[in-house]
């Protein structure tokens, strides 16, 4: 192993580099900067070879496979392909509300609100719906008998009417009174509780159907010519320390201009057991190669 002596002036034969952070010496002497920044690769890999550092003489910037793929890890973040924030289009009492992780089935009763007011209003139109019906006939018998003007008739028609459209609005909101689940899966958050008072659009329960997942990373904007749809990728599950087998479903249309990287999102069709959503991990970059 050659002294650091000899090596400086070794460096000096051959010409320092330009960039001045590289050429600066390290407390023992050594020409650390230059092994772990590079000006030069023959020079660096010769000049850490006669220190013998080993260590030294490694550059762990990522290597590159002979597809053009880099070997670096590229992070991704589970996301629930369908995920449905219910809440009520009515104002009301919950006297029914599903908890936290409860399953569901597509239309198993979520919600159901208090909705005893639009009942007996609904009782009160119904019932002046009967005397407007029989008000009309009334007027209509006496403008046969040419007692009375078509006009009381036509007004006692549409008062009818009106109640009848009335007492439709009261049942449309007697049936938004209980919400049913619009896909199967399981309520991952619940924010209320039943004897609470429920605001229309208020968000109450978060259903995510967890019978398929996507997975979202951002990829090199070098890798788009060989990110095609279909291709096989497969994922790093950290919370399970299981690989996930996934489909890659699109790639996004722009690029980011600062990051130079661009987003793609792959459909996992068949989740490995205990995947949730929120889940992290990584890609297997080596699945990407063509």
């Amino acid at each position: 192993m050659l002294p650091a002596t000899h090596l400086v002036g070794f460096v000096s034969l051959i010409g320092a580099p330009s960039d001045p952070r590289l050429t600066s010496v390290g407390r023992d002497g050594l020409w650390t900067s230059g092994c772990k920044r590079g000006f030069n690769a023959a020079l660096i890999a010769l000049s850490c070879a006669l220190l013998g550092g080993p260590a030294l003489a490694q550059v762990a910037v990522g290597s590159t496979t002979t597809s053009g793929i880099e070997r670096r890890e590229i992070r991704a973040q589970i996301k629930p392909v369908r995920l449905t924030q219910i809440s009520t289009e009515v104002p009301g009492t919950l006297n029914t509300l599903k908890t936290e992780g409860s399953r569901v089935r597509r239309g198993d009763v979520l919600i159901a609100l208090d909705c005893s007011t639009f009942e007996a209003q609904l009782k009160k139109t119904e019932v002046e719906i009967l005397s407007a019906e029989q008000q009309e006939g009334v007027q209509r018998r006496l403008f046969e008998l040419n007692s009375s003007g078509k006009l009381e008739w036509e007004q006692a028609r549409l008062a009818t009417e009106r109640l009848k459209a009335e007492a439709g609005i009261l049942q449309s909101q007697l049936r938004k009174c209980t919400v049913a689940a619009p896909h199967a899966g399981v309520i991952t958050e619940s924010r209320s509780r039943t004897g609470q008072y429920a605001q229309v659009g208020q968000v109450l329960l978060e259903l995510v159907d967890d019978s398929a997942f996507e997975a979202e990373f951002l990829a090199p904007s070098a890798w788009v010519r060989r990110l095609k749809p279909g291709a096989a990728v497969s994922l790093h599950i950290d919370e399970l320390q299981a690989a996930q087998p996934a489909q890659l479903a699109r790639v996004a249309d722009k690029v980011d201009p600062v990051s130079q990287s661009i987003k793609v999102t792959v459909r996992i069709s068949r989740p490995i057991g205990g995947l949730k959503s929120g889940m992290s991990g990584s890609v297997d970059t080596h699945s990407l190669q063509p």
